[in-house]
């Protein structure tokens, strides 16, 4: 609930235009191998497993905090949603 609540404060002062957005070269199978490697014990309570694939020089010119949290809650909500012992790519 906490990150909930983080997670909308952050939004909030996003849209008016409080936090400036600090624009950087973030390699996305980093940053995913991090986020699951976080939410490992949530996926392993539920007998998901998550694996990340794809291309490791693969990047996106963004703010690596707001994207880590983008996909936190994107992969959170997989495993939340998925069935027991479902695979998630």
């Amino acid at each position: 609930m906490r990150e909930l609540i983080d997670d909308l404060m952050d939004l909030a002062q996003i849209e008016s235009g409080a936090v400036p957005l600090e624009r950087e070269e973030v390699g996305l199978r980093e940053l995913l191998s991090e986020v699951a490697d976080d939410l490992e014990r949530a996926a392993r309570e539920k007998s998901v497993a998550v694996k990340v694939i794809g291309d490791g020089a693969a990047a996106a010119l963004g703010d690596r905090r707001r994207l880590g949290q983008l996909a936190r809650n994107l992969l959170d909500n997989a495993i939340k949603f998925s069935p027991k012992g479902a695979r998630i790519d």
